[in-house]
Formats: C-alpha cells, sequence, structure tokens
C-alpha cells in the first residue's frame, strides 16, 4: 500500500511566507511499502519490507518504534483540525491510506 501526504506547507514558515499565496496542493509526498497505519497517542506506520522502512526513514527523518515500523513526528500547532504529520522539512495537513 501507499501512505499519501497531502496539503503540505513550510513546517519553519520563511520571512515573508504567505499562506493564502502558498499552493499547498502542490506538494504532496507518496510513501511506497506501508502495509499499516495507526494513530493513537502516536502515529506509527509499518512496511512491507525493511528496505522501504530504511528508505522512509531517511527520507523523513521519523525515528524507528520497532521492526518495519516507524513513528511519525506530529505537530499539533500545524493542521487544520488535527495535528500536521511532519516529513521532512514540511507539515502535512491531509492523509491517505491507498492499495
Amino acid at each position: 500500500m501507499k501512505l499519501v501526504l497531502e496539503n503540505g506547507y513550510p513546517l519553519i514558515e520563511p520571512p515573508g511566507f504567505d499562506l493564502d499565496a502558498y499552493d499547498c496542493l502542490e506538494h504532496r509526498v507518496v510513501i511506497e511499502g506501508v502495509c499499516h497505519f495507526e494513530w493513537k497517542h502516536t502515529l506509527t506506520v509499518e512496511f512491507e519490507t525493511l528496505q522501504a522502512c530504511h528508505h522512509a526513514q531517511q527520507l523523513s527523518g521519523w525515528k524507528p518504534w520497532s521492526y518495519k515500523v516507524l513513528e511519525a513526528e506530529i505537530n499539533p500547532d500545524a493542521g487544520y483540525g488535527h495535528p500536521a504529520i511532519v516529513y521532512g522539512d514540511k507539515a502535512f495537513c491531509g492523509f491517505m491510506l491507498m492499495p
């Protein structure tokens, strides 16, 4: 499966950043090889293979949780209605798990 993160914008807004003029729909990340996604007290993402897990960890900066599982960083100060998912230097407000 794929975890798709949508509506991304800079986590740390650069000087003069205008969110109203920023096209957040243009910023999307597709994370391949996901087999499980769970968001309770923390957000964890399990991967089909160790290779997919390592690849996502390198790109996202997420920390290992257990074997083939990463804990995604979230930011309660960003997002709309729920904390934003932080991936690299961007905050994403939308997410989907797709086949």
